[in-house]
C-alpha cells in the first residue's frame, strides 16, 4: 500500500495547518504504530474478509491473533461486539441505498503525493457512498464536513469521473461504541455540492500553500515535536502563574494546545531508546504482562468440574470469558494459575532513577539475535 505525502486522514490537518508536513519531515523515521491503532488495522481487515466473504461471521474470529508492527491483539469479547455493531451498521446502510457494487479498500489519487486508501466506496444509480470505519473509542467522529471522507470521493471522482457523474455523495461514518449506546454506530452526512465543490478548491490552495495553526488537528501530528507554534507555546507556559484566576483560562488553553507536543516529543525519544541511542537521564522499561489463557479448552474443562463459580461467571456468553474478564467476578484467580500464561505488552519509557530493571532495547535484542545465528 502506497504512503502518500497528503492523505485522507491527514486532509483537515492539511487545510489548517500546511506546513504541518514540512516539520514531520524533520523528525526521525517512525519505528510503528502504536497499540491503538495496530487495533484499529487489525478490525479493519477483519471488517474487508466479513465484507468480502459473506459466509464467516465476526464470532470466527473470536480468540484470534494478529500481528502489527510488533503489537500482538487478541480478539475478545469487546473486540466481537464492535465488530458485529460495524456489520449491522454496514448492512443497514446497504439496505438503504441498495449498492449496486462496493469497492473495498481501494485506492485513489490525484497525484503521486496526494491520495488514499478509501475502507469503503459503493455506489448505486443516484449515489456514491464513502464509508470509513472508525474503531477508536475516544473522539466521536461526525461526518459533517468530513474532511477525510471528502478527501476520498475527491480523490475517487479524479479517478472515476463518470462513476460520480450526476451522482449524491455520502460520506458515511461507522463508528462503533459499545460504551455510547446513545451515540450511533451509523451516522451519514449527503454532501452538498457547494460543499463539496469548496472543500476541492480549498484543498488544493491548502497543499500550494505555506502557514501554521494550532488546534484540535494537532492532536496526531507527526510534526508537532518541531512545531515553531508548539516551542512558543511551550515558552509562553513557562512564564504563567497558574494560582492566578485571572490567568488560569489561558494557562489551561495553553496545556491542552501542549499534550500533542508533549507526547510527541516522548514518542520520539521512546523510539530514540529503542533504537539504541542514549537519552539522558530516561530508559526503557518493560510494560506490564498481559495475561490469556494458556489452553483454553483445558481451562474451560477445569472451571466446568469447579463448584464454587457458576457456569455464567466464567462464559461470555457462548465462550469462555478472557482471564481479565474473569478477574472482575472476584473469582481466585489462583486456582487457575496454571492454565494463565503471561505476555510482554513492550515497553515504556521511564527516568532512570525508576527501581525496574532497564528492558532490553530492539536494536540490542536484533544484535544479540544476529550474534547466535
Amino acid at each position: 500500500m502506497k504512503h502518500f505525502k497528503f492523505g485522507g486522514s491527514t486532509a483537515a490537518r492539511t487545510i489548517k495547518c500546511p506546513s504541518w508536513t514540512d516539520e514531520a519531515a524533520k523528525n526521525p523515521q517512525r519505528g510503528g504504530s502504536s497499540p491503538a491503532a495496530a487495533e484499529g488495522t487489525v478490525l479493519h481487515g477483519i471488517m474487508e474478509e466479513l465484507i468480502e466473504d459473506g459466509a464467516i461471521l465476526p464470532a470466527d474470529f473470536y480468540d484470534t491473533e494478529h500481528t502489527v508492527d510488533g503489537h500482538t491483539i487478541l480478539i475478545d469479547q469487546d473486540h466481537l461486539e464492535r465488530l458485529n455493531m460495524a456489520l449491522d451498521a454496514y448492512l443497514e446502510l446497504d439496505g438503504k441505498y441498495k449498492f449496486d457494487d462496493v469497492l473495498i479498500e481501494a485506492e485513489f489519487s490525484l497525484t503521486d503525493h496526494i491520495g488514499g486508501t478509501c475502507d469503503i466506496l459503493a455506489y448505486n444509480a443516484t449515489h456514491v457512498i464513502v464509508l470509513d470505519w472508525k474503531f477508536g473509542q475516544g473522539i466521536a467522529v461526525d461526518p459533517v464536513e468530513n474532511a477525510q471522507g471528502m478527501f476520498y470521493a475527491m480523490c475517487a471522482e479524479q479517478t472515476l469521473p463518470d462513476l460520480f457523474k450526476g451522482k449524491q455523495i455520502v460520506i458515511a461514518i461507522v463508528q462503533p461504541m459499545p460504551s455510547r449506546h446513545d451515540f450511533g454506530t451509523l451516522k451519514t452526512w449527503e454532501v452538498p455540492a457547494k460543499h463539496f465543490s469548496a472543500f476541492k478548491q480549498t484543498y488544493m490552495k491548502a497543499v500550494k500553500s505555506k502557514g501554521y495553526q494550532t488546534g484540535s488537528h494537532c492532536t496526531f501530528c507527526a510534526g508537532a515535536a518541531t512545531c515553531p507554534l508548539k516551542v512558543q507555546d511551550a515558552s509562553a507556559a513557562l512564564r504563567m502563574d497558574a494560582t492566578n484566576l485571572v490567568s488560569l483560562s489561558a494557562a489551561l488553553a495553553l496545556a491542552t494546545q501542549l499534550e500533542p507536543w508533549i507526547k510527541e516529543v516522548k514518542k520520539i525519544a521512546h523510539e530514540q531508546l529503542e533504537q539504541g541511542a542514549t537519552v539522558e537521564g530516561w530508559k526503557i522499561v518493560d510494560k506490564r504482562a498481559t495475561r490469556k489463557w494458556l489452553d483454553e479448552e483445558k481451562a474451560l474443562i477445569f472451571l466446568s468440574k469447579l463448584r464454587r463459580i457458576k457456569k455464567e461467571e466464567y462464559m461470555a456468553p457462548a465462550a469462555l470469558k478472557s482471564v481479565a474478564q474473569l478477574e472482575k467476578t472476584k473469582f481466585d484467580m489462583s486456582v487457575v494459575s496454571d492454565y494463565i500464561i503471561k505476555s510482554s505488552t513492550g515497553t515504556t519509557m521511564a527516568p532512570a532513577s525508576d527501581p525496574r530493571d532497564e528492558a532490553l532495547s530492539e536494536a540490542s535484542l536484533r544484535a544479540a539475535l544476529n550474534q547466535l545465528a
